[in-house]
């Protein structure tokens, strides 16, 4: 039974035994425990002397070249064209 301000609803579980449900709910436990060790571990990494990165120089030597865009794949992507 749910309490709103307002009315009462009563819910009722029509599968108890799903199979997909547990194994999502499973899953998504194991990612957030998995997010939660990296993230840990990168923050402890980032306290360590080992963690000192300058990049400040070094994207002054990199060569990002041109960019190109083909006309046809530009009108393509905004719906002027309709791809075949």
């Amino acid at each position: 039974m749910i309490e709103q301000e307002d009315a009462y609803y009563i819910a009722v579980m029509k599968d108890n035994n799903s199979k997909d449900a547990y194994d999502t709910a499973i899953e998504n436990a194991i990612t957030t425990k998995k997010d939660e060790k990296y993230n840990d571990k990168l923050k402890d990494l980032k306290k360590s002397d080992d963690y000192k990165v300058d990049i400040s120089d070094d994207w002054k030597k990199v060569d990002f070249g041109k960019l190109v865009i083909d006309r046809d794949e530009f009108d393509k992507a905004e719906g002027k064209i309709k791809k075949k």
